[in-house]
């Protein structure tokens, strides 16, 4: 990937997602245990690779497997806060991730989508892609799992049309409000690449993210 949109990631998706250092329940039927920049840790074995701490322990004290476990279980068991205000998951938790730690499991996350994506035949030829494209495809692998499936997106993107593929990319939102301003910021992402593209005079390039400037 582009070192810009490596560099921007985190900032673009927290717009989004928020940012949680505690467990916490999403928005799917049935919610699941999250944490992070929107980090699935779900199923159970997810959240037993991190290194939580105790939240008020002094000094800092990490969590063994048995109570990453046992507070996990815990937040799978809230379904009913799963619609509630972000805020309340700081009063049912006690253990937390540091900033280094929710960092290198984004990075990490990413790294894993980017050697899904470079395995598909749309995207072979995603490391020479404007950044704006290439934070554009990550956008929706974040939203979806890279593994995602839209047709004339992806037959738009073999072609590098990324004015068709910006109007292609749109996720189904009447269920998931969230997913408006990504779509809406996914849509420009793909609108700035084709302009990279078209570019005669020679003054864009590739390698920088322009989002959220309009080209």
């Amino acid at each position: 990937m582009r070192p810009s949109v490596r560099q921007q990631f985190i900032a673009f998706s927290k717009q989004f997602e928020g940012r949680m250092p505690v467990m916490y329940l999403d928005t799917h039927t049935p919610p699941l245990v999250t944490v992070g920049v929107g980090n699935l840790i779900d199923p159970i074995e997810a959240a037993l690779e991190l290194p939580f701490q105790w939240k008020n322990a002094t000094p800092p004290r990490p969590a063994t497997p048995s109570e990453i476990a046992a507070e996990w279980t815990h937040i799978k068991s809230l379904s009913s806060l799963s619609n509630h205000a972000s805020s309340i998951w700081n009063t049912v938790t006690q253990l937390f991730l540091d900033d280094q730690a929710i960092d290198n499991l984004i990075y990490s996350r990413l790294d894993e989508d980017e050697a899904i994506l470079l395995k598909r035949w749309p995207y072979m030829t995603f490391a020479t892609w404007p950044a704006d494209a290439q934070l554009g495809v990550f956008s929706m692998g974040w939203a979806m799992g890279p593994s995602f499936q839209f047709p004339l997106f992806e037959q738009a993107c073999i072609k590098q049309d990324f004015s068709t593929a910006a109007t292609q990319s749109h996720m189904a939102d009447a269920h998931n409000p969230g997913l408006t301003p990504r779509n809406k910021a996914n849509y420009q992402l793909f609108m700035n690449a084709a302009q990279v593209l078209k570019n005669t005079s020679g003054n864009l390039s590739p390698e920088t993210l322009y989002y959220p400037r309009i080209l």
